[in-house]
Parts: structure tokens; sequence; C-alpha cells
């Protein structure tokens, strides 16, 4: 089984308890995965040869990113891991990269809101990152529902960002919210969204493709925090702000060695250079959506 990234998060709201946990999946992906029971949340994530944004020709998908081509002057990313403690044998080789997508396959999201029937999985689109960068975040207090995950994934050379929010009619703190509007150049963002009459949860995908300058900061900066222990739980929790529940970033790496495949996982400090380019290209280029607050 692959290594597990759990983020536990308990949003105590007026008597209103919410539990939730995030778990990086194991299994190796050839597309989407999705909770068991919301396989309709992978919708849209397949690109097709058929179903495209009118006006694009259909381009081939480019080929999966081998070792050799993330580099940082010909240090391989990851080479050096100074902390193995999150390192786990998931598989026997061969490792099987997965495919960078090319966005202007997918097809036309319709619907563009999709409506499951049970509550909103971890997203697909950050569950299935095997190499690259994940944040995941909650707010409590004034920011009580309010979620988000932003992903960097290399293999895919996908930039995401996923927003996510929450009312709950229990939850004195949560505050109803209006449906997300879309640009209609945007072809690739979606919303996800369950409701009963008590609870409702929405989230809104943005993606976009990683440009190459990125990917080769991103590699370079990220092999130095490899090769630096990183910090105790208790400390990364000691520099969160009151607004805020729980949130973490975290690097991931997966890798073939002796005829077994190993993930790694590595907690990334705020104050970590690596955090700060990251940022940077987690908030360039990614369509703005419409999507307002109730009062």
């Amino acid at each position: 089984m692959r290594a597990a990234i759990q983020l536990g998060i308990l949003v105590l709201a007026s008597g209103c308890l919410t539990a939730y946990s995030q778990t990086q999946n194991p299994t190796p992906l050839a597309g989407c995965i999705a909770s068991p029971n919301a396989p309709e949340a992978c919708a849209g994530l397949t690109p097709t040869a058929t179903q495209t944004r009118p006006g694009l020709t259909t381009k081939p998908s480019l080929p999966p990113l081998g070792a050799n081509e993330l580099q940082c002057f010909g240090a391989p990313y990851g080479v050096e891991k100074r902390d193995y403690a999150n390192r786990q044998q998931i598989a026997r080789a061969p490792l099987s990269r997965p495919e960078a997508t090319n966005l202007n396959n997918l097809p036309f999201p319709s619907p563009r809101i999709l409506v499951l029937s049970t509550n909103l999985p971890i997203p697909p689109e950050i569950q299935r990152i095997e190499r690259g960068y994940i944040t995941a975040w909650a707010g409590g207090f004034i920011n009580d529902g309010l979620m988000s995950w932003s992903g960097i994934d290399l293999d895919r050379r996908e930039v995401i960002s996923v927003q996510r929010r929450i009312y709950d009619k229990r939850a004195t703190l949560s505050r109803p919210f209006s449906e997300p509007v879309f640009n209609d150049w945007d072809h690739v963002s979606i919303a996800r969204t369950w409701s009963t009459d008590q609870r409702t949860e929405t989230e809104v995908v943005t993606r976009r493709s990683l440009r190459l300058e990125e990917l080769n900061a991103f590699v370079c900066i990220a092999n130095g925090v490899w090769g630096v222990q990183q910090k105790s739980a208790r400390e990364l929790m000691q520099m969160m702000p009151t607004d805020t529940l729980a949130s973490n970033a975290t690097l991931l790496d997966r890798t073939e060695e002796n005829g077994a495949v190993f993930s790694y996982t590595r907690s990334v400090d705020p104050s970590d250079p690596l955090a700060w380019a990251a940022s940077q290209i987690l908030k360039e280029g990614l369509p703005r959506i419409d999507w307002a607050m109730k009062h």
C-alpha cells in the first residue's frame, strides 16, 4: 500500500461537529479516482478524442515524464532525501508514470456543476498526485465552513486549486453561498455539489497547465527541501493563525528501488523557500470564479 497523508479536521461550531479526513489513496492511477460512493465526482477528468472545446483540434497527450526530465542542473528530482520517516513501499516494480494532461482534450463540462449522491470526497485531482506538492486548509471561527486544497502535479504537468464551501444550518458561523458562475471561455473548471435539507457542500475546481519554467524552478527548490530535516508536527501546529483549524503542505515523490516502488512524503514548513515558490505558481493564471457568500 502507498503511504497515506491524513489531515483530520474537527469543526466545532454551535453544537455542530463535523469530522473530515484527507487520505492520499495508495492505488496507482490511470485516470481519476473518487469515493466508491461518488464515482460521478470523476466526470470530466478523462481526456477524450471526440468531445473537445469548440474550435479546438484534439492534440495527442504528452508522454510521461521520465527520471531524466525532472532535473535541476543534472540532479534528478528528490535524489537526496535526508528524512526517511515517511518512506513506504507501495508496490512491486515496474513503476508506471501517468501521462501529462492536455487540457485542450478534456470534454467540455456538461453539466458544469456535478451533483453527487453523497458527501463530497477528497478532490480526485488532488488525491491522484504522486510527485509534486499538495496543500490542505480548513478554516475555523469566522472562516467556519471554508476549506481549500491546491496542488502541483509534476507528472500531469498541472496546477490545481479546489475551493470548498459548506453551509450547515446547525452551525452558527456557517453562511450560505450562491451558485458559482463560470466564464464562457473557461472549458476546464467545474463544480461539485451535494446537499440535504440541513447541509450543502459545494466545491469549485480550477486547473491550468504547468509551464516548463515553473516545473524547472520547482524541482530545483524542492531538491533542496528534500535534503533538509523536516520540522515536527508540534512545531508546524504552532505556526497556524487563529482563524485556521488545520493547515498543511506536503511534498511528494515516488521512486523505483531494487525491484519495488516507494512513496515519499515530507511536510513543508510555511517559512521554507518552497512554500513561497509554490504559492507564486498556485496563484498565477488560474481562472477566477464568481462565487459570492450570501449575507
